[in-house]
C-alpha cells in the first residue's frame, strides 16, 4: 500500500482568486484617498474663498451708499491663490423704492489643482486662461447675470 501524500497549501486557481480580491479592495481605498485628497482641497479653498467675500464685505459695509457704486462689477483677486487661479466680482444693485439699501453680491470662482472650475467665471473658455470675473459671454450665468459659485454672499447694505 502507497502512503497518501499530504495535499497541503492553495492551488493555483485559489491564489488568483484571493489576489483579484485584494487588488478591488486595494483599487477601491486609492480611489477613496483619492476623493477625499479632492475634498479637502475643495474645502480649504472654499474657506479661503469666503474668507476673502467676509473681508471684501466688511470693507464695503461701512462706505456711504454713493461710494459703494464705485465697487459695481469690481474685481479683485483672492489671498491664498494665485492671481490667475482665483477672482471674485462684486454686484452692487439697488433695491427698488428705496435710497437708503443696496444689494451687495460676492462671487468668487477659482481653478482647482486639476484644472477644474468652481464657479461660473471661466475666463475667455480656454483652459489655462487665468479667470477674470467679467461676464463676457462664455460663461453659464444665472437668470440675474451673475457669476454664480458656491462661494457667493449676497447682502442688503444701508447708508450709515
Amino acid at each position: 500500500m502507497k502512503a497518501r501524500a499530504n495535499k497541503s497549501g492553495f492551488t493555483l486557481m485559489e491564489v488568483l482568486f484571493a489576489a483579484g480580491i485584494m487588488l478591488i479592495a486595494i483599487g477601491g481605498l486609492l480611489g477613496a484617498y483619492v476623493l477625499c485628497f479632492n475634498l479637502s482641497e475643495t474645502a480649504k479653498n472654499l474657506t479661503l474663498a469666503t474668507n476673502a467675500i467676509q473681508q471684501k464685505l466688511e470693507e464695503i459695509r461701512y462706505q456711504n451708499i454713493e461710494t459703494t457704486t464705485y465697487y459695481d462689477n469690481a474685481t479683485f483677486d483672492v489671498p491664498g491663490f494665485s492671481p490667475q487661479n482665483a477672482r471674485g466680482v462684486i454686484y452692487v444693485d439697488a433695491i427698488p423704492n428705496t435710497t437708503a439699501l443696496v444689494r451687495v453680491t460676492i462671487s468668487v470662482s477659482w481653478r482647482q489643482k486639476g484644472g477644474r472650475i468652481i464657479g461660473a467665471d471661466n475666463g475667455s473658455g480656454v483652459g489655462g486662461i487665468a479667470l477674470n470675473g467679467i461676464r463676457d459671454g462664455s460663461e453659464q450665468v444665472d437668470a440675474n447675470g451673475i457669476l454664480a459659485s458656491p462661494a457667493m454672499v449676497s447682502e442688503v447694505v444701508t447708508n450709515r
